[in-house]
Formats: C-alpha cells, structure tokens, sequence
C-alpha cells in the first residue's frame, strides 16, 4: 500500500537555493525513497480572492491561539488562507495518511490534523520563538511567551523531529517528546559537491573563505566579530581571507583591513572556484540559530570548517569541523594544518526512525 501524506513545506524548491530549501528538499527525498506518495502545500500557491473571509478566519484562529502578534505583523489573512488552503485539498484526495509540518510558525496545521482526525508529524527548520526575536527585533525577553506559544502548539502533534540536538534537549525538557533528524545533503547536492572534492585535488589551497549573506543581520555581526578577532592575529598579513556572499561589498564601506579580499555577491562559478581554492571555511556566530545546512554540504565537499561553538551546535563532533572559544583558539587554528576531511556519513538510523514514525 503507498502512503499518501499531505506536506506544508516551508521552503518550496526554486533557484536561487539556501539553507532552508535544502533542508525541506532533503525531507522530501527521503520521503519520495521510501515510496511515500507527497502533495505538496505552500504559500506560493496562495491568492488573494478571499481576503475578507481569510482575515476572519485567521483572526479567529489568533484569538484562540492568543497570538497578538499576527495582528501586528499582518499575518491574519495569511493564516486564514492556509486554513482554506487545506480544507480545499483535502476535498482533493480519497485517502490521506498524515500531514507533514514544517511551517512551524503558523499553529493551523495541528489544528487541521485534530479537524479530521490525520497524525501531523512536525519538522521545525528552527525554533521560531528564537527567530522571532532575531527577524521581528522584539525584546529578548518576550521569547518566553513566544516559546510558551510554540511549546503549546507543537504539543498537539503526534511526533516532532528537530533539525538540531539542542533544539531536541530543550524541546524534551519543556515537556515534548522529540526527536533528531540530522540535516544532510540531497543527492542533487551530494553530486554537486562529490564534484568539487575531486576536483579540489588539482588545486593549491591557500585561502581562508568566509561564506555568508550581511542582508542578515546575525550573519552581518557575526562576520563583522570575525573579522575583528582576526585583525588582532599579529601575523594576519600572511593570511589570505576571502569574504563572500549577497551584499558582502557593502562591508567595504565600513571597513578596510588590508589582509582581507571582498569579493561581495558572487555567481555560481565565482564560488565554485573559490570553493575548489578554500583552504578552510570561517564561519562565526554571536546568537541565532547556528549554521546547520552548510557546515555539512562544506565537509561533502571536502573543505574544513573552522567555526566558534555557537555556529557549529550540533555539528561540532563530526570529522573536519575545528572549533574555537575565543581569539587565542581561532588564531591557533588559521596557523595549523588539517586533516583530510572524511566524506560524512548520512544519518541512516534517524532517517528510519522517521519513516517509521509515518508509517505507524
């Protein structure tokens, strides 16, 4: 018998790729592996014929939820279109197995499942509470009442698997029994980066690559931190760091160390070749929600991470991944060698355990 499962997929896939749209496609993939029939539900797919009835809908639906900040924010409508979005594809289907939750950030979807009587498995990317803060710049300390919300709304599903080990220690220790699907590269991406760990082999590596995009503002801090722990390097003159991403050459109007290179928004073969020249990546956070999709796709690649704890969370025990606490331990690190990197292992067990999760 083919399952068939319904998906509110929060990153649906369209070029140019991120960290979210790997995550999403790497959940989809192993769905599709396991012979598990998917429908897929996003908001692109949403219009603007119904905008008096969605606003009622949804504010309905914040009132019960107690979330003020959708009427802020200008979700209502939004909320309200998902809830209609459903009930009309359920109309669609003869049978339908479960529904698979990644829009974590709206609370409908639980809803729906307990309306007609479907399991909802949920996925979070993150722990929105967090990104709330971060996205929304509320005072730090409304995340309580945003993870009071969050916690209330995950409890009503059948099973939760978090993208981090530490989003599933806390998430455990509020009370909600999930569990850990490690982020791991799709095959369009394996081969993607298998290509760039061969080809690596023809090509000196001498370069520090620091990857991120300064249009996010904790990637913008982190990297501008970054920086400053290496301008105390005394040898930093006989480094070559390269700094890369969307909108990168911004930072040039800020700051000007001479031992840096900005190349600022490159295109595809711009970062193919400065992967395949990468001694080692930089990568540096002060808070947020941790570089969990590319640390991954750096080591399928064949390249080290070097990256202070915060950015690494759950992938700080694996094989290439070099971690620092301060500027003395970077400083150390930029003047070693490394090891080959080993080609990281898929998470098979987690994976197992997930598909079983559905299918019972």
């Amino acid at each position: 018998m083919t399952w068939h499962i319904l998906r509110s997929c929060a990153f649906p896939f369209k070029y140019p790729t991120n960290g979210g749209i790997h995550r999403s496609e790497q959940i989809l993939e192993i769905l599709v592996k396991h012979n598990i029939y998917v429908t897929e539900l996003h908001d692109s797919q949403f219009n603007r014929s119904r905008p008096i009835s969605d606003r009622l809908t949804g504010a309905s639906l914040c009132i019960q939820d107690g979330n003020w900040d959708a009427f802020r924010d200008r979700r209502v409508g939004g909320l309200g279109q998902k809830y209609y979005q459903y009930q009309q594809e359920l109309t669609k289907v003869e049978r339908l197995d479960a529904l698979i939750w990644e829009t974590t950030a709206e609370s409908v979807t639980p809803k729906i499942g307990k309306k007609y009587n479907l399991p909802v498995i949920a996925l979070p990317h993150q722990l929105e509470s967090f990104f709330q803060i971060y996205f929304y710049k509320r005072p730090s300390h409304a995340v309580f009442q945003y993870l009071k919300q969050e916690i209330q709304a995950l409890s009503l599903v059948n099973a939760v698997f978090t993208i981090s080990e530490e989003d599933q220690i806390l998430l455990n220790n509020c009370g909600i029994n999930a569990e850990y699907l490690p982020y791991y590269p799709s095959q369009r991406l394996i081969n993607f980066y298998s290509q760039i760990r061969q080809q690596r082999k023809k090509y000196p590596q001498k370069e520090f690559l620091i990857l991120g995009s300064v249009h996010n503002q904790l990637t913008r801090e982190g990297i501008l931190e970054l920086l400053a722990w290496i301008n105390c390097y005394p040898e930093k003159q006989l480094l070559n760091i390269t700094l890369v991403g969307n909108q990168t050459e911004s930072l040039k109007n800020i700051i000007d160390y001479p031992w840096l290179k900005i190349i600022g928004t490159a295109n595809q073969t711009e970062l193919e070749d400065l992967l395949l020249r990468a001694k080692a990546i930089l990568i540096h956070q002060l808070k947020g929600v941790g570089v969990l999709t590319r640390i991954p796709e750096m080591l399928v690649a064949g390249i080290p991470v070097i990256a202070n704890r915060i950015a690494a969370r759950s992938a700080s025990h694996i094989p290439g991944v070099y971690i620092y606490d301060d500027p003395e331990e970077l400083q150390s690190l930029l003047s070693g060698k490394f090891a080959e990197v080993p080609f990281p292992q898929a998470p098979k067990k987690a994976e197992a355990r997930f598909i079983k999760t559905i299918l019972n």
